[in-house]
């Protein structure tokens, strides 16, 4: 899988949203700031919610 070089620093940004509760990681509020942020620029919403749903609660990544 190749992306382009532009990915890049969205796939940061993307990963970079992290969001806590109480001082805990909150998969479910990571997922729709995550979702949000997608929201906003792809035109591929289907796969931006698929992408989201499989990834949006993750902490670190993939």
């Amino acid at each position: 899988m190749s992306r382009d070089g532009d990915c890049d620093k969205y796939l940061k940004r993307y990963f970079s949203i992290v969001k806590f509760k109480h001082g805990n990681f909150s998969p479910s509020r990571t997922a729709a700031a995550r979702g949000d942020f997608v929201a906003q620029c792809v035109d591929d919403q289907a796969g931006a919610k698929q992408a989201n749903d499989k990834w949006g609660g993750s902490r670190y990544g993939f």
